[in-house]
């Protein structure tokens, strides 16, 4: 998770909550963990964390295969929900809280993915 304390819900239980969706090509623990995030060095502002700060590697590696998933896509139109940190790596756009806007993959594509401190 990238500038998030919160930690994801298992696959199971968003299958159960949300009933009709298929959940099928997410992992059980689709969030990023490590058991030793506390003796880890800390990249983010000094504060109190509930779970790890993902790795500037890690978040790269999953913006990538995101891209490409959404490539492979057979569908014209795809909403994508995400916290702003996915949105601006993705599109280089800072968005404000529940804002709406339309990106072609093609752009998406041809940009280098963003991060930020």
């Amino acid at each position: 998770m990238w500038l998030s304390s919160d930690v994801g819900k298992p696959r199971e239980e968003l299958a159960t909550k949300f009933q009709g969706w298929d959940f099928s090509e997410i992992p059980a623990v689709w969030w990023h963990t490590n058991e030793n995030w506390k003796d880890e060095p800390e990249w983010r502002k000094p504060g109190q964390y509930v779970c790890p700060g993902e790795p500037e590697e890690e978040f790269t590696k999953r913006m990538i295969q995101f891209k490409e998933w959404l490539q492979g896509r057979h569908e014209s139109r795809i909403a994508v929900v995400a916290h702003w940190g996915v949105i601006y790596a993705l599109s280089g756009r800072s968005m404000r809280n529940c804002e709406a806007a339309w990106f072609s993959l093609d752009d998406l594509m041809r940009k280098e993915i963003l991060v930020t401190d």
